[in-house]
């Protein structure tokens, strides 16, 4: 995935236009009672039975109108990279997991690729893969 503003808003408009599903995940805010690693966790898991390179977590867009409508979720300095730590931490060395901030009309928005998992080797979030 290339690091530009414009390929990273392309990207997203082109999963909003995917809608949800198996391997596309919207919230509008932070996970609420789930952890963001089961996620993790399915994403990679159904990426992987889908013949899909990445599952998509993304934070900031209404997972039902599909509206921009941003996040506050980790904006502080360093809070991202605390995220990735945590997200290793419950999910193991197998996990492969970028995040992506961008910036929509003043909105931002977290893009999490999460690679698909290998053969034989599913992505377990606190021992439960998801």
């Amino acid at each position: 995935m290339s690091d530009s503003q414009a390929d990273k808003t392309d990207l997203l408009y082109r999963l909003i236009r995917e809608w949800e599903n198996e391997t596309i995940e919207f919230k509008s805010t932070n996970p609420g009672r789930h952890d963001i690693s089961e996620y993790v966790s399915a994403l990679a898991n159904e990426a992987f039975l889908n013949n899909k390179q990445y599952g998509w977590y993304i934070m900031g867009v209404d997972n039902k109108s599909h509206e921009i409508v941003g996040t506050q979720f980790k904006n502080r300095p360093g809070q991202i990279s605390d995220a990735l730590t945590d997200i290793q931490t419950k999910t193991g060395s197998l996990s492969d997991v970028r995040i992506d901030e961008i910036t929509i009309y003043d909105k931002r928005v977290l893009i999490f690729r999460i690679a698909a998992a290998r053969p034989g080797c599913p992505i377990y979030s606190l021992g439960h893969a998801y």
